[in-house]
């Protein structure tokens, strides 16, 4: 054994063991005292890594549970005031359906409900402006999926023709075709003779146009003692004194008679000369000679004499028409524009040129609506009429999205631009980038409800019904029920947006990050069992090591033995 006094070998080494052991206390106490096993990266460098991921994730889903209960409130806050706005529409139906009841009401009882379906109209519109979650507002269209038509190649589209929207932001094509043309086949009638292209509004399907009437007689005979000279023209307007057998005299001598079908009257002279008068193109002889037809006559060739005259008795009668068993409407030959209103359910009129009338009778006239073929963006392909409301079409493009639209009565092919500018509100809902949902809301004033809704009285929105006629109270309450149909899918929407999306979210988010906490504990966290048992093994290390250090410190007195 080599006894040294400059080196004690053996204290340094105690030393050395008893710093280690004071270092590996020094953890273990601030473990203990802090709770976590990882105080700093030198603790555990993956482990750190690890855990501060979790830790932010943590973070960010405690973020999105606060978005989703602010959310929900928001909801919550726009769904409450569209329950006031379905409660306005019911009243506003019970009054429409009051003002229809015609046979109990007057001016007074029909003004005094019209001014409290207007106040509620207003109150509506004003429910829709003023309704907001701390400064944005909910229910005036803003925050909705909006589309335009930016550039129209097609007629046919109704100022409202947008009803809904879920396209992406940005330009979309909607081409539309002709499918099928319409068609209008009258069919054949006794004694009825209408022109091939009538203008129509009549629903497809089959209309009965029914003629009745008295047929027209005229003689000739000669009578009377004007003179006057051959080949000339006279107008029977000219001599017509309203009564319903009328004398008209005309410079020529003979007699004949006028029949059914006649275009001239032959007459032969009795003195021996002979002839005839044309009848003019405007003139059909199933008519009643009247002023109305503006009838002339021209004298044929022949010898006159000055003795004789030509007498043309008229039997008045009245010719009528019915269509679908409508109003009955006058009819004569020559009649252009005439319009004739169906008296069947389907409504429509129809525009029919009498060409020639011989007779009563009845047509049958088929009516077929033109059928267009409308493409967004090359989507599935979507077949629609005139005059038909929420027509959807999908888009084809990736992004995907439906467009709803309103069309009127005359619908040609091309293409149309709708400009869509995407509005709606988005909820960021996640913990991580892009974790967001989003819905819109559309405008539910008075003047965006119930558009596209085909009535009588022309009203285009629930702002402008009026309950003072009795076609008008008909037709409010079919714009109402379009407008509660309208509140009630928005409500829907809302709702299920609350609870599938936000709420269902909600729970999973606290769940999500209730696993996360806890798989971060199992990380970071101070096991205090394990730790308190390291501490005291450390802490009887401690006391050892410090004994010995000092049982090492007096190996050099041993060398003062050696020196005595």
């Amino acid at each position: 054994m080599s006894l040294m006094i400059n080196q004690n070998i053996t204290s340094l080494n105690a030393w050395r063991n008893l710093s280690n052991t004071n270092r590996m206390m020094s953890s273990t106490m601030e473990k203990l005292s802090s709770g976590l096993r990882i105080n700093r990266a030198a603790d555990d460098p993956s482990g750190l890594v690890v855990s501060e991921q979790m830790r932010a994730q943590v973070v960010g889903l405690k973020a999105a549970v606060k978005n989703s209960e602010k959310g929900i409130s928001m909801i919550q806050t726009a769904e409450a005031s569209l329950d006031k706005v379905h409660t306005l529409l019911d009243q506003m139906r019970a009054l429409a359906l009051d003002s229809a009841n015609n046979a109990t009401n007057d001016a007074n009882m029909l003004a005094a409900n019209q001014a409290e379906i207007q106040n509620a109209i207003e109150t509506i519109s004003r429910i829709a402006s003023n309704t907001q979650y701390g400064t944005k507002k909910l229910l005036d269209g803003t925050n909705n999926n909006n589309s335009v038509v930016s550039s129209a190649g097609t007629t046919g589209l109704t100022s409202g023709n947008v009803e809904a929207s879920t396209l992406a932001t940005g330009n979309h094509s909607l081409v539309i075709t002709a499918a099928t043309a319409a068609s209008t086949v009258i069919g054949s009638g006794t004694g009825v003779a209408l022109s091939s292209t009538p203008d129509n509004t009549l629903s497809a399907g089959t209309h009965t146009l029914t003629v009745s009437g008295t047929l027209d007689t005229a003689t000739v005979d000669n009578t009377g003692t004007t003179t006057g000279t051959s080949n000339a023209a006279m107008h029977a307007d000219s001599y017509y004194s309203g009564s319903a057998d009328t004398t008209y005299t005309f410079t020529f001598a003979g007699s004949g008679t006028i029949g059914t079908d006649a275009t001239t009257i032959n007459w032969t002279s009795s003195t021996g000369g002979s002839g005839s008068i044309a009848l003019a193109a405007d003139y059909n002889t199933t008519d009643a000679l009247s002023v109305e037809q503006g009838l002339s006559f021209t004298l044929g060739a022949g010898t006159f004499v000055a003795t004789e005259s030509f007498t043309v008795a008229a039997t008045a009668s009245t010719v009528s028409a019915t269509l679908d068993n409508g109003p009955a409407v006058s009819a004569h030959s020559g009649n252009t524009d005439l319009t004739l209103t169906s008296g069947n359910g389907g409504g429509g009129s129809i525009d029919l040129d009498f060409s020639s009338y011989s007779g009563a009778g009845t047509v049958s006239i088929a009516e077929t609506k033109a059928t267009y073929n409308g493409v967004l963006d090359g989507g599935d392909a979507v077949n629609f009429q005139a005059s038909q409301n929420n027509v959807s079409f999908t888009t084809g493009a990736a992004t995907g999205g439906a467009l709803t639209l309103n069309f009127g009565s005359t619908v040609t092919a091309g293409t149309a631009v709708f400009a869509n500018t995407d509005s709606s509100l988005v909820f960021q809902i996640g913990a991580n980038q892009n974790q967001t949902v989003k819905i819109g809301i559309r405008d539910v004033s008075a003047e965006q409800l119930a558009k596209g809704v085909t009535n009588t009285s022309g009203f285009t929105s629930l702002a402008q019904i009026d309950v003072t006629t009795s076609q008008g109270a008909q037709d409010a309450i079919a714009l109402i029920d379009k407008a509660i149909d309208q509140v009630s899918t928005i409500r829907g929407d809302l709702g299920a947006f609350q609870k599938n999306t936000l709420e269902a979210n909600l729970d999973n988010l606290r769940v999500a990050a209730e696993n996360l906490q806890a798989s971060e504990a199992v990380i970071r966290d101070t096991d205090m069992a394990a730790e308190m048992a390291t501490f005291t093994k450390y802490q009887i290390m401690m006391q050892a090591g410090t004994a010995m250090l000092a049982q090492a410190n007096q190996i050099p007195n041993n060398i003062l033995q050696l020196l005595r």
